[in-house]
């Protein structure tokens, strides 16, 4: 057996979606007017965006839903990487129906297959397991931007994982495994529902503008389904980088105590963690260092800058240079100044 818990998740989850691939139907659901992403010059994001239990009553009390889900993708080096979580939905009425879990942060697409699992487990009535799947939850929750400096947690989160669905000893209710490329990848939702294609067609279903799995018209009842929801975007608006401000803060202190030579080194470092962040875009590394050069360039031994001097704060005082302005600017002449 395989000595990672992330791929055994993996594994797991892909041979049940074989198995009952005959009583399941899934479906990617393209958004209207929606444009495939870009390779190396788009993110994106996953989130659980709609779960539905067709017969309600089978929920709550005792029957505890939780959602297991997985990403695989390039991330930072030259292998794919898994991002596993788990969500507990509270369950409601509504015919138990649940929305809009984010499952990962904004990831930069480098342009190779992006692979989506999911899976709905009955949790029946412990209340040490209830405990157990809030704290690894809780502790997925740490793999927040920027997510390079994190990829030590995520390997224990899907140990957590895997023990707490051990520990339940019930296999998934509903399972979804999927993979999105090409043309295809671009943002929309991916879909499985309990029934054959000849009872729920593929091509009768569709997302309302609510972005609610439906057919004919009106939501889809009377079946169990999970909905995942891909999002895109070419630019990246998130500027929690605490790894970067640490840098950038380092080579401001040298600066102030009048260590020049320290202070040269530390920007040199600064700039380089930035140009080759794998948490930004290749276009938008060079924007962000740009901006960051000349921030610190124009900074006065001794004196704050006026907002701060983190990422976030200097894109939002200056913005960041426009593309143009970036495209050809090279490693040497970014630390060069």
């Amino acid at each position: 057996m395989n000595g990672n818990p992330a791929v055994r998740l993996w594994e797991r989850v892909k041979d049940q979606f074989v198995k009952e691939a005959d009583h399941l139907v899934r479906v990617f659901l393209p958004e209207a007017g929606a444009a495939p992403l870009v390779p190396n010059d788009s993110y994106l994001c996953v989130s659980l965006s709609e779960l539905f239990l067709a017969n309600e009553r089978e929920w709550g009390g005792d029957r505890i839903p939780a959602v297991q889900a997985s990403v695989k993708l390039l991330f930072g080096g030259p292998r794919p990487q898994t991002f596993a979580t788990l969500v507990q939905p509270p369950a409601t009425t509504g015919h138990g129906s649940f929305e809009g879990y984010l499952l990962t942060e904004w990831l930069p697409y480098r342009g190779q297959p992006v692979e989506l699992e999911a899976a709905l487990y009955e949790v029946l009535g412990k209340n040490n397991l209830l405990t157990a799947i809030s704290i690894v939850s809780d502790f997925a929750s740490l793999v927040t931007p920027p997510v390079s400096a994190a990829l030590a947690v995520v390997d224990k989160v899907a140990a957590g994982i895997e023990k707490v669905i051990e520990a339940n000893a019930k296999g998934p209710a509903l399972v979804l495994h999927g993979t999105l490329s090409g043309a295809e990848l671009r943002p929309g939702w991916l879909a499985v529902v309990r029934a054959t294609e000849k009872e729920l067609p593929p091509g009768s279903l569709t997302v309302d503008a609510g972005g609610r799995l439906s057919r004919g018209g009106a939501r889809l009842t009377g079946y169990d389904y999970l909905v995942l929801r891909v999002e895109g975007t070419g630019t990246r608006e998130d500027w929690r980088t605490p790894d970067l401000d640490e840098a950038i803060n380092a080579a401001l202190y040298a600066q102030s105590v009048g260590r020049q030579e320290e202070y040269e080194q530390r920007r040199a470092e600064a700039l380089a963690r930035i140009w080759l962040s794998p948490d930004f875009t290749p276009p938008q590394r060079r924007q962000l260092a740009l901006a960051v050069r000349q921030e610190l360039d124009q900074a006065v031994p001794g004196a704050a800058a006026e907002g701060g001097m983190t990422v976030k704060e200097i894109v939002e005082r200056r913005g960041l240079p426009s593309r143009a302005e970036a495209q050809r600017l090279t490693i040497e002449e970014l630390l060069a100044g």
